[in-house]
């Protein structure tokens, strides 16, 4: 009789151990493909997760802006024209510069970011991120990942963006 109870909880042991390491495994899949499912949510058609620039509201100049994507590559944005120089309000950004591809999840920026929705005056936030799709949030200082981010690849958005002298869509040469 003995062997027979040591024989079931051998037996019982192993079968509770297998579903712990099925569950285990389900939880991973699901984070992997919902991680990714988050990503293909926000980004464009190019894989732009997000970009994001200095919140510039109150201040006379045009950011620079740092541009995203889904592979982990990262491009900075430090020129700009408009595309009618009587509209100043939507600057055309030109070159951009590639950033080394960086191995984080940027997705995390989001998720301590505020969306516009629940914004009553954007003034107050420092940082201006607008996804792949268009969705508008904000961040300050206190989002640590957008500040490790930014740190990791020793870049910052405090600059203007300088105005190209490329050829408008005129003719004429821009000033």
């Amino acid at each position: 009789m003995d062997k027979k109870r040591i024989k079931i909880r051998k037996i019982t042991l192993v079968a509770i151990g297998l579903t712990g390491v099925v569950l285990l495994s389900i939880l991973i899949w699901y984070f992997l493909t919902n991680h990714d499912r988050n990503a293909r949510n926000i980004a464009d058609a190019n894989g732009l997760l997000f970009s994001v620039v200095l919140n510039t509201k109150d201040r006379d100049c045009v950011p620079v802006k740092l541009s995203i994507y889904d592979d982990g590559k990262c491009e900075f944005k430090n020129s700009f024209t408009y595309a009618d120089e009587e509209d100043t309000s939507n600057p055309i950004y030109d070159d951009a510069y590639a950033i080394d591809h960086i191995d984080y999840d940027a997705l995390k920026i989001i998720s301590k970011s505020v969306h516009e929705d629940k914004v009553e005056d954007d003034s107050t936030y420092v940082y201006k991120i607008v996804t792949g799709k268009g969705d508008v949030y904000y961040a300050n200082d206190d989002n640590e990942y957008l500040m490790e981010y930014l740190n990791k690849i020793n870049f910052t958005l405090a600059d203007c963006a300088f105005k190209s002298n490329k050829w408008s869509s005129k003719g004429d040469k821009q000033e």
